[in-house]
């Protein structure tokens, strides 16, 4: 009996620690099986004279097995024991107090915000000012309240607006291009064709057409590279954004018991904070101790990049993974990419960028700053249409890097990728990173934008986007009262995108309402905030005049 129950319980055990913990009911049918075989068989033997010594040491070795079951089933392991365990063979194991507890699942972190070590200064004011003032003595102020002045902007920047060239919702304003681009034009036509090719020539439609399936991203990932400042090997497009976000952290989050934090700036879009808290409790760390958040000092709006490397400097030893959004899809704020990596590598972080909001927007150079990825969306300011494809990039430093990754055929080396081999090759840079074969229709919508983008010129556009939000914002302060609104972004242009974000002293949810009937469409983030964001592919100076006009009326109804 005891050395039955000495088995069983051992067993028992090892199958709770390293494999039951997946399944509750396992979890619960292992120490069920130790209580049974220590109170049936053991416990009225162990007063009998006839155990000797070996025997009752037995005994009291299951009845141990019993209490550290019993530990890890109701406690849970301690974090340093889960730090060894999954650092060895992360993944491998459950090490949540209790992963199937809902409540748990749905709780909010206690995450820890870094603020700098300052309080707010007049310098980052001044700066803001500087930087803002190279652009306004452009401008003629004393003709900003006037239609003809923002008529003859829009003379001046003709050869970049692209206005024509896609379907705009009719009589309406439309500055919400950080949500969901409009449609080109060309759009149909581009989906159609692939549409017929399919219809006439069924499979065949892979290897025969002006663009053949088979190799079909390659018409695309040059156009894309030239948008986001990369090299065609250090780009591929596939799956959604956030999908992107966990495949790229694969590879690029490989958390260690002494690096295993995650630096992200405070707010960040939910979808983002998902991911890394999840990915944090998938590797066996509390997201309480390895998340960090940087914010703004006490008393401002936007995150000094002086502060991101002090933290750097004081923490960086620690942190594994830095991911960042490009702009932050909030205040708007636009990151200094380059300064952040390099002061990231420094400290021998891992530095990624969700792109999001920068995609489209910034004129991005992925490949200058150095960073080890990126990845954004394309419904945005890219105008692929809803729920659209995702990018992605990964320096050309791990072109040839036999990265950990998850793999997927459309990731194996083009030429032998209907060899069916089990033993997966990848294709050298991010191309290497696709698991499955692209939906054609959807890339249609990509390359339809991405040609209106070529012919525009990513520099063109960021140089009229300059022009156009400061428009925006010197009308703003110039026709609405500093008591009725607060600008949250930078004023400084090279420190944003196109997006001005603006707290309002009015109830955002009736500003909204009488927005729609006025035919405004924007967006707002409750309690207080509107985003607005005049795209410089197809919006104008005169609409920012007239959508200005619009807001001074419906503040006035207040």
């Amino acid at each position: 009996h005891i050395q039955m129950s000495l088995s069983l319980s051992v067993g028992a055990f090892l199958a709770h620690t390293l494999l039951a913990s997946k399944v509750q009911s396992l979890r619960y049918l292992s120490t069920y099986v130790t209580v049974v075989f220590l109170f049936v068989l053991l416990v009225p033997q162990f007063s009998s004279e006839a155990l000797g010594v070996q025997q009752r040491l037995d005994t009291l070795f299951v009845g141990f097995l019993l209490t550290l079951d019993l530990f890890t089933l109701f406690v849970g392991l301690p974090q340093g024991v889960k730090r060894r365990l999954t650092s060895q063979n992360a993944g491998s194991m459950v090490t949540e107090d209790n992963p199937f507890n809902a409540h748990y699942n749905r709780r909010a972190y206690n995450v820890r915000t870094y603020r700098g070590t300052k309080g707010p200064t007049t310098d980052l004011y001044l700066h803001d000012l500087k930087q803002k003032n190279n652009f306004v003595k452009e401008f003629e102020l004393d003709a900003l309240a006037k239609r003809q002045y923002a008529q003859q902007l829009d003379r001046k920047w003709a050869h970049v607006t692209k206005k024509n060239q896609f379907y705009h919702p009719e009589g309406k304003i439309y500055f919400c291009g950080n949500s969901l681009g409009l449609q080109p034009v060309t759009t149909r036509d581009f989906i159609i064709e692939e549409l017929d090719k399919w219809a006439e020539h069924g499979v065949d439609g892979h290897f025969v057409g002006k663009r053949p399936w088979f190799e079909i991203e390659s018409f695309l990932v040059e156009k894309m590279a030239s948008v986001v400042g990369a090299k065609p090997v250090e780009v591929a497009i596939m799956n959604s954004l956030t999908t992107n976000v966990h495949l790229l952290m694969v590879p690029f989050y490989r958390p260690t018991p002494k690096r295993f934090k995650i630096l992200i700036e405070e707010n960040p879009f939910p979808s983002d904070m998902y991911v890394v808290t999840s990915q944090i409790r998938f590797h066996g760390y509390d997201p309480e101790e390895a998340l960090i958040q940087i914010g703004p000092r006490s008393g401002e709006e936007f995150i000094r990049t002086e502060d991101i490397v002090s933290l750097l400097e004081e923490e960086g030893d620690s942190i594994a993974l830095i991911l960042l959004g490009g702009v932050q899809f909030l205040s708007g704020q636009a990151f200094d990419y380059k300064a952040i990596t390099q002061a990231g590598h420094k400290q021998g972080c891992i530095v990624g960028f969700d792109m999001a909001h920068a995609a489209g927007n910034i004129d991005l150079q992925l490949h200058e700053y150095g960073c080890d990825f990126a990845t954004w969306c394309t419904y945005k300011y890219l105008n692929s249409g809803p729920g659209n494809l995702s990018g992605i990039f990964v320096h050309e430093r791990h072109a040839h890097s036999d990265l950990f990754r998850f793999a997927g055929w459309w990731g194996h080396k083009r030429n032998s990728r209907f060899q069916l081999k089990n033993a997966f090759e990848a294709q050298p840079g991010a191309a290497g990173f696709q698991l499955s074969n692209p939906p054609v229709v959807a890339l249609m919508g990509i390359l339809s934008s991405l040609d209106v983008f070529v012919e525009a010129g990513m520099k063109n556009l960021r140089e009229k986007s300059y022009r156009l939000t400061t428009y925006l914002e010197l009308m703003l302060e110039n026709q609405i009262s500093s008591q009725d609104m607060t600008i949250l972004t930078p004023g400084d242009p090279s420190q944003r995108g196109c997006q001005l974000s603006v707290r309002l002293a009015r109830p955002v949810k009736e500003v909204m309402k009488r927005f729609a009937s006025r035919g405004i469409i924007c967006d707002d983030r409750e309690p207080d905030v509107i985003r607005l964001a005049p795209t410089p592919l197809y919006n104008t100076f005169e609409e920012v005049f007239d959508f200005v006009q619009q807001l001074k009326e419906v503040l006035a109804e207040f």
